[in-house]
């Protein structure tokens, strides 16, 4: 929802209403696991997990989304409804400064069309647009007034942590009405930075489904670093376990062994589910965990914030909430994995999409941005309540 600003606001930019989920208070806590789920090697583990237990469990089955109808012409902000710019590289006209760029962002996109990325402060006057990233350190208070400000220059505010994992300055009462733009995981920001995106194939390779299945002789599988979370799924998974011993082999820095990225295919080869569970239940949120099991040839169990029907495909996943407990879903996780014509016609779905990460996307950002800046005066807009950039969090709700 647009309103107009009044006279008080930062004229002539626009007022602009976030849609915001409410839930419960959001509080403050740093990720310092967020770019590093995978690290060091040392030596494999792992249990064989017994896929031959069987229990009546129709009541469970004919209720979950991997026995719903798939929609082939399926669409949403995350599938198969993203097109990217054309980011030829022109002479610079603008220049967009990442007021504090966090740490472990290297080697990423830093001119398009005719914009370019810059990171030094002291020109920051003369900059067309501004990027404070909420997940880094360093915000600190308004460089400038809105008096002193360029009326010409955007202000943006980026974030691909949740609220719970973020420092958060931006909140304070000296930056409400600051920002004019917002570059977030969230479809509702202005600038759609998601971990990923599914695009549909123009060819889909053929596989033999049958020896993919045959092959996996282990149930579930989870490589985590962070072993204490808000979304507390470390105490779901340990309820699975507890149900049933060995349902899910956990690896990383929570796990026996820490595998590396290039050891990650070779892992989880011999799984038949990922269990992709986010750790905090915020609005819009999943992440790589998600993207990166979708992409492979393995079923990805979820555990969010976000709607998935809203923006998944049915039958590519499973989604916890559809049971009652760790219990159900064990029960149900063992009967699918026994049954080779419903395991591989999930398979069959997610074969028709190609994944894009998160990093590929982020460049598409910058062009976005470049684009709007040599539009300046048909995007002009302010956000005025800070609280609805990234909406809200809460606390897990099936845990007993």
């Amino acid at each position: 929802m647009v309103s107009l600003t009044g006279t008080a606001m930062y004229r002539p930019w626009i007022a602009v209403k976030i849609p915001v989920f409410h839930g419960a208070t959001v509080t403050m806590s740093i990720d310092v696991f967020a770019e590093h789920e995978l690290t060091t090697t040392a030596t494999l583990f792992g249990t064989a997990v017994v896929s031959s237990y069987q229990e009546n469990i129709t009541q469970i089955s004919t209720s979950i989304k991997t026995n719903k109808k798939y929609d082939d012409n399926f669409k949403s902000a995350y599938f198969d409804n993203y097109t990217f710019s054309n980011g030829s590289i022109q002479e610079v006209k603008h220049t967009i400064l990442y007021w504090n760029k966090p740490f472990w962002m290297k080697d990423v996109r830093d001119a398009c069309l005719n914009c370019e990325v810059i990171t030094n402060r002291s020109k920051a006057r003369d900059a067309s647009a501004i990027v404070f990233f909420g997940m880094a350190d360093g915000i600190g208070k308004p460089p400038q007034t809105l008096e002193e400000r360029n009326p010409n220059q955007a202000w943006i505010f980026s974030s691909v942590e949740t609220p719970l994992h973020m420092f958060q300055e931006y909140m304070s009462s000296e930056w409400q009405g600051k920002f004019n733009w917002t570059w977030t995981y969230r479809p509702s920001a202005t600038f759609f930075q998601p971990y990923g995106i599914m695009l549909k194939k123009e060819y889909i390779p053929e596989k033999n489904y049958s020896d993919i299945f045959h092959r996996k002789s282990k149930l579930a599988t989870w490589i985590v670093s962070h072993c204490q979370t808000d979304s507390k799924r470390e105490i779901y998974v340990g309820q699975m376990n507890t149900y049933k011993n060995g349902t899910v082999d956990i690896f990383g820095g929570c796990g026996k062994y820490k595998p590396t990225w290039g050891e990650y295919g070779n892992v989880i080869k011999n799984y038949k589910f990922y269990i992709s569970f986010e750790n905090s239940f915020c609005s819009d949120y999943f992440s790589e965990k998600f993207f990166s099991a979708f992409s492979t040839d393995i079923i990805p169990v979820v555990r969010g914030g976000a709607d998935y029907t809203k923006y998944v495909p049915n039958g590519t996943y499973i989604d916890t909430q559809d049971f009652r407990s760790p219990k159900e879903l064990v029960d149900y996780l063992i009967q699918l994995a026994s049954d080779e014509k419903m395991y591989t016609e999930i398979l069959r779905r997610k074969d028709r999409y190609q994944l894009y990460a998160g990093w590929q996307l982020f460049g598409e950002c910058v062009c976005r941005i470049c684009q709007k800046l040599n539009d300046i005066d048909k995007h002009r807009a302010t956000i005025l309540n800070n609280s609805e950039i990234m909406g809200d969090c809460r606390s897990p709700r099936d845990l007993r």
